[in-house]
């Protein structure tokens, strides 16, 4: 079953969502179901008791990002 669902974002949120949306040819709705499928993703990592990083190939350093509840 498919729902449609309204909201604001603010004209900051919005133009990001349409640089993406450029940069990579997905329509606004594909974005933002890649964005929560991401954030369902991480919050049950961080809630299992990882820790997400995001590491530099080129020298190694990472960043650790946490998810707020």
């Amino acid at each position: 079953m498919k729902r449609r669902v309204n909201f604001t974002i603010s004209d900051e949120a919005y133009d990001a969502l349409i640089k993406v949306s450029k940069q990579t040819g997905l329509s606004l709705s594909e974005i933002v179901r890649n964005a929560i499928r991401m954030y369902k993703w991480a919050k049950e990592e961080t809630e299992a008791g990882n820790i997400l990083v995001s590491r530099n190939p080129k020298d190694k350093s990472k960043i650790e990002m946490q998810i707020l509840p």
